[in-house]
């Protein structure tokens, strides 16, 4: 993913002309004029809540979590904050110019989901170039998926079959996971067969929704004894709530969901857990002790 960012950035930077070339889009027009302003199509709040959201979102996934559980020691741990979080800023610095070069190269885009295959089959990429990054594409989907369908198939077993069936052996529920895997791998193919479109759109919105719900819990929970279970379930609720709330009342507009939904998220987590005393589990104590 790291080379791949860097390669896609350094061949369209320099079909653009060099890094300067970003600010020639200011002259395609009123739309691009429109561009770098604060009344632009899309204002400055929103597209902060756009970069937030979707980089957020590999801080507090629960399938990003899931890997740290699976490092060998601590020595490791500290390698993968630093290797996760460089790896993502760099990736991000690299890939967010391509959307403003995207104006210099493709007259007409309305889907934003064709602007990367549209650049990769134009003749700035040589076929063996654009072959190794499709190949760069796919591994980082599936670097994402294998994480994914495990969450996804653990969290069925234990949270709804486990529920209806508490009696089942430890190997029985391994086994009805494994299983869980592919049910949800071959509904996941039949909805790839005809993508809804809007993958982007989706993306910083499930961003949105995993940043309000668990952040408090994840960033907070991990350094403030007083955080309890029932903190973290209301300040999801209200959290939730508050980001649907806003983009059914199109303030989206003006001001991206992730503003609003996670402050209330956040006072709400504080607030409860300062007047809702709870004693946490000993192995929690345990922990901040």
């Amino acid at each position: 993913m790291l080379v791949g960012a860097l390669t896609v950035f350094g061949v369209v930077t320099y079909s653009a002309g060099g890094i300067g070339a970003i600010m020639d889009v200011q002259d395609l027009g009123e739309a691009g004029a429109r561009l770098f302003s604060w009344d632009a199509a899309m204002p400055f709040p929103v597209l902060l809540g756009v970069l937030l959201a979707g980089s957020m979102k590999l801080l507090v996934e629960p399938r990003q979590l899931s890997r740290f559980f699976a490092l060998r020691d601590q020595k490791s741990i500290r390698q993968g904050i630093w290797i996760s979080v460089v790896g993502i800023v760099v990736i991000q610095l690299c890939l967010l110019p391509i959307g403003i070069y995207a104006h210099l190269f493709l007259s007409s885009v309305s889907d934003t989901d064709l602007i990367m295959p549209m650049l990769l089959a134009s003749s700035m990429f040589s076929d063996y170039l654009a072959a190794f990054l499709v190949l760069a594409m796919v591994a980082a989907a599936m670097s994402s998926l294998d994480s994914v369908l495990l969450v996804a198939a653990s969290t069925l077993e234990r949270d709804v079959v486990s529920m209806a069936l508490p009696k089942l052996s430890e190997r029985r529920n391994l086994n009805l996971t494994r299983v869980l895997v592919v049910v949800v791998a071959v509904l996941t193919a039949m909805i790839a067969l005809n993508p809804p479109g809007g993958v982007i759109q989706m993306t910083i919105f499930s961003g949105s929704i995993y940043t309000v719900c668990f952040f408090p819990a994840l960033i907070i929970g991990l350094h403030w004894r007083r955080g309890n279970g029932i903190s973290v379930v209301a300040s999801m609720i209200t959290g939730l709530l508050t980001l649907l709330i806003w983009i059914a009342t199109d303030m989206n507009d003006i001001v991206h969901e992730i503003f609003p939904g996670l402050l209330v998220s956040l006072l709400v987590y504080v607030a409860v857990s300062w007047k809702v005393d709870v004693n946490n589990d000993a192995r929690v104590q345990c922990y901040f002790e």
